[in-house]
């Protein structure tokens, strides 16, 4: 009776233990030291990888809006300029409008006076010219070639100041010249270097940024450029004179 018990026992802890064996080979071990501490260390990097990705989209943010705000600013300080940029080619285009009619102007004058005749004609109605006297009068005498050299003299001192840039030395000498030989060949061209002398002095004065004085001096400029062809039409000087008075009215505006 004692070996049937025997037998079934031994049966039985057969069957466990292979279900022991089988839940053994089921079941995962748990994880050792190190890989928890590399798991950490992994989850740790992506953490920061994550954090420093965000701090950089936050700052490439922050500094595409700053951009943005200064782009926005420089944008409005531009377009008064802007304005004013347009608004001063219109009145450049204006002026430039006027000075071409006022050198027409003085184109059609020159042309005017390149076809005015030397000498006028006597009116139709006019009375004859009286009679010659039976007794001629005494014949001039020559003039002594002392004043001519005189002349030549008060131009050439006159001429070398304003080389020199004696400004006002040589407009004195050129007026004194203008004063004792008003006739003389050398007179327009006195007149026309007064003008070039007052238009150096202010072209001096603009420089130094008198501008008041400088303004002065173009006027005075253009007076002495226009005695010129007043005192002196049939001069030499006439065209250069016209084209300084021109260039002087340009400075004016």
């Amino acid at each position: 009776m004692a070996r049937p018990v025997e037998r079934r026992g031994r049966g039985w802890g057969w069957i466990l233990g292979a279900l022991l064996g089988l839940a053994g080979c089921a079941a995962p071990e748990p994880p050792g030291p190190l890989l928890r501490e590399d798991l950490s260390r992994l989850q740790l990097d992506l953490k920061r990888i994550e954090q420093t990705v965000q701090r950089s989209q936050a700052e490439t943010k922050a500094d595409l809006q700053q951009l943005d705000l200064q782009l926005r600013k420089q944008l409005g300080e531009l377009q008064p300029s802007l304005a004013q940029l347009a608004t001063r080619t219109d009145e450049l285009g204006r002026e430039l409008a006027r000075v071409h009619g006022k050198l027409d102007e003085l184109r059609h004058r020159l042309d005017g006076l390149a076809r005015q005749p030397e000498g006028r004609p006597a009116p139709s109605g006019a009375a004859p010219p009286p009679p010659e006297p039976s007794v001629r009068p005494p014949e001039p005498r020559a003039a002594p070639p002392a004043p001519a050299a005189r002349e030549g003299d008060l131009y050439q001192t006159a001429y070398i100041d304003y080389t020199k840039g004696n400004y006002k030395l040589a407009i004195d000498g050129f007026q004194h010249l203008l004063r004792q030989f008003p006739d003389s060949n050398l007179a327009d061209d006195a007149q026309y270097y007064v003008g070039e002398a007052r238009f150096s002095m202010a072209r001096e004065a603009a420089t130094k940024g008198e501008s008041a004085r400088a303004r002065e001096e173009y006027e005075r400029a253009a007076q002495e450029f226009r005695q010129v062809l007043i005192r002196y039409p049939q001069g030499d000087k006439v065209r250069t004179a016209l084209y300084k008075e021109a260039l002087v009215q340009l400075e004016l505006g």
